[in-house]
């Protein structure tokens, strides 16, 4: 029997998050900023999943790095690995997010995904995230314009259970009303560099 288990991020994780963006084509930020993310600002929370089979000793399947700014959260990145894609592990995780994120006061999520990763964007609109702005020349290596996605927490009744598709790629900014020069997005915009600066 197979089963999957979600507990917390923590910094004795941080070499399995390189790994799985090495082989998923994630940017890893560095040990230290990871490091720093976990234990020093708790703003910051991510999850892990692990799969058992037989074996008492799990694998790791896959990984979520979230944060939440006032009364948003956002998610930062997804990571799965390639073995265990198309088993639910992402939609998983993302739940797990929701969950906390509610719990934390949240009453929207947002995240940036590149404008090619179409199958990271179909896994989003499979979440019932829109498109809600776009930000130009926000990657590098290769340069690409960043498509902002969000959805609202009303109504919201999931827990950290049930199953879907997988997520890959990389989140960044948006709220209901976060987009380009509004108040919340001049709020969210110095809590975000910390993140942005480590991408670099």
């Amino acid at each position: 029997m197979i089963t999957t288990r979600l507990s917390s991020l923590t910094v004795e994780d941080v070499p399995l998050l390189e790994r799985v963006e090495t082989i998923t084509g994630l940017s890893f930020w560095g040990r230290e900023n990871y490091i720093r993310f976990l234990r020093d600002f708790p703003e910051y929370f991510g999850t892990k999943a692990m799969v058992f089979a037989d074996s008492a000793r799990g694998q790791f399947a896959g990984f979520l790095l979230a944060r939440s700014i006032f009364e948003n959260l956002e998610i930062l990145k997804v990571g799965v690995w390639p073995e265990f894609h198309r088993r639910g592990i992402g939609t998983l995780l993302m739940k797990a997010a929701y969950a906390e994120g509610i719990r934390r006061g949240c009453e929207r999520c947002f995240l940036e995904v590149r404008k090619s990763n179409r199958g990271a964007i179909d896994f989003y609109l499979a979440h019932k995230f829109v498109l809600s702005g776009v930000r130009r020349n926000y990657y590098v290596e290769p340069v690409e314009d960043a498509l902002i996605m969000e959805r609202s927490f009303q109504g919201f009744g999931g827990t950290p259970q049930g199953a879907g598709g997988d997520g890959g790629g990389t989140g960044k900014d948006a709220r209901n009303s976060a987009h380009p020069g509004s108040g919340a997005e001049k709020r969210c915009e110095a809590h975000r560099r910390d993140a942005k600066d480590a991408e670099n």
